[in-house]
């Protein structure tokens, strides 16, 4: 069974992928059933009402923000480890477990939300840009210029082509839908409770280092994939790892270095979340702001990575099943 497994999952994904690219998740079906990271998200929500209490001291917040995580994590896990193992024994395992994937990509989703921002911003209709790029970010958008639209919109693709793509795939690949489905939930509590403010900063420690911890290998596997379809690899990879400490992520920065680099613009630098002004260093700072036609080259990109990513995994399929 297990042969069959390490054998068959790079198929498994790339059929997954597919799927994912043809139809992403239909908004039909959304209506009807919704989608399992906004089931995730409710567990969330309820858990971190009935647990998190500004009155309780930093040690019972984390505790109590460890124990939401097992709560959480513990029987997704158990259950898809079960289900997976049911599966395996049957005939169309392979078409199934892509079905039970296919939801944890975002690769269709990510590539419209960023195309709506670019689309507004050919009308030139800045406020409809702004709202697309609201949808993407949690930094403030209601007075942003357009290079300063493209240039967020560029930073939450390439850290998004990360977090939301490879690494699911490389939790995939290592352990099977089990992978996948535990990465959402702690990528999902990272989202929703891994903020440094009053209310999550220590209820929410633990899932956002446990979320660097598993997006550690990923954002360097993207910084590679990136570099990798460039005309200079290796210069692009050295600049994506001299940089990687611009974003306060030890992950986000290896991404958006390696993006910068590749289409010769400039990233990162101030930002407002809350009406609180953050300061960052800039990524590329002697390059020009973010233009139209970059957001529209980092898409090609993110095309490009997406079938690079289709292709390695074809081949490691391809060779596992010789053996």
């Amino acid at each position: 069974m297990f042969s069959n497994f390490y054998t068959s999952i790079p198929i498994i994904v790339v059929l997954a992928l597919f799927i994912d690219v043809v139809i992403g998740w239909p908004n039909k079906l959304f209506i009807i059933i919704g989608h399992p990271v906004t089931w995730i998200g409710k567990a969330i929500n309820a858990l971190e009402k009935t647990l998190n209490r500004h009155h309780f001291s930093m040690i019972q917040k984390r505790t109590l923000g460890i124990l939401m995580i097992a709560f959480l994590a513990l029987p997704i896990m158990i259950f898809s480890i079960f289900l997976e193992s049911f599966l395996n024994e049957l005939q169309f395992y392979v078409i199934i477990q892509a079905i039970l994937i296919w939801p944890f990509l975002a690769v269709r989703s990510l590539y419209s939300h960023v195309d709506d921002i670019l689309r507004e911003l050919n009308k030139d209709n800045l406020g409809s840009a702004r709202l697309a790029l609201s949808k993407i970010v949690g930094r403030e958008v209601k007075n942003l210029d357009e290079e300063q639209i493209c240039k967020a919109s560029i930073e939450s693709l390439s850290e998004s082509t990360s977090d939301g793509v490879i690494a699911p795939i490389f939790w995939a690949l290592v352990f099977g839908f089990p992978g996948i489905a535990v990465y959402k939930v702690v990528n999902t509590l990272d989202s929703m409770v891994g903020y440094k403010n009053e209310r999550f900063e220590d209820f929410g420690w633990a899932s956002a280092r446990l979320d660097d911890f598993i997006n550690w290998i990923p954002a360097r596997l993207t910084a590679i994939l990136i570099s990798s379809l460039t005309a200079t690899p290796l210069n692009t990879f050295l600049f994506a790892y001299k940089n990687s400490n611009a974003s306060a992520s030890p992950n986000a920065g290896w991404p958006q270095s390696a993006m910068a680099y590749a289409l010769k613009i400039r990233l990162m630098g101030q930002k407002t979340y809350n009406d609180l002004v953050i300061d960052q260093v800039t990524i590329n700072q002697y390059a020009s702001s973010p233009k139209k036609q970059n957001l529209c080259e980092a898409l090609y990109f993110y095309k490009k990575t997406i079938i690079l990513m289709i292709i390695i995994l074809t081949i490691l399929g391809l060779v596992g099943s010789m053996f």
